[in-house]
């Protein structure tokens, strides 16, 4: 099992909007403000009024749940984890999704993801294996699928969205 420090922990003193924006030029800016989307305290507010919104239309809010889903696993995978215990090849699968009522009429997304990775150095000794024997003769790749399978790290992340500006209208 691998140890997930929270993004929040790491970046006190940054917005995640300025963050993110910042460390992902090539991404369109998403239109958030708030938190890092741990709990309903931590919510991520997508807005749709944030001058970002503009480079998300058509406007559709779970499309921007699922990229900033990603973006703060590769932050918890790679970007915040100290020089050789990052990971490669990550991933995340839908496991859950639920509609939360809350205060004030407040409406709250929570998606659950399935998230796995291989720790790098793992990673990199698989991918030179691969590239160097996946075409002779003797690679067994069903041993070869076998061991990646089990050296994967696996964790569910959850994630909170506060969708009022969007959801029913």
């Amino acid at each position: 099992m691998v140890k997930i420090e929270r993004v929040s922990d790491f970046y006190r003193d940054w917005e995640p909007q300025d963050l993110l924006a910042r460390k992902y030029k090539s991404m369109s800016p998403l239109p958030i403000r708030g938190g890092w989307g741990y709990s309903k305290e931590d919510a991520v507010v997508i807005d749709t009024t944030h001058p970002a919104a503009a480079h998300w239309q058509p406007f559709q809010g779970v499309r921007i749940e699922h990229a900033f889903a990603q973006l703060r696993m590769y932050e918890e995978l790679i970007g915040i984890r100290p020089e050789g215990s990052q990971h490669a090849g990550c991933e995340k699968r839908p496991l859950e999704q639920m509609l939360v009522r809350g205060d004030e009429g407040k409406l709250y997304d929570v998606l659950r993801f399935e998230i796995k990775a291989l720790p790098l150095d793992v990673w990199e000794r698989l991918k030179a294996e691969w590239e160097a024997g996946v075409d002779s003769p003797g690679f067994d790749r069903a041993e070869h699928e076998c061991r990646r399978e089990a050296a994967m790290v696996r964790y569910v992340g959850e994630y909170w969205f506060e969708i009022s500006s969007f959801f029913g209208k």
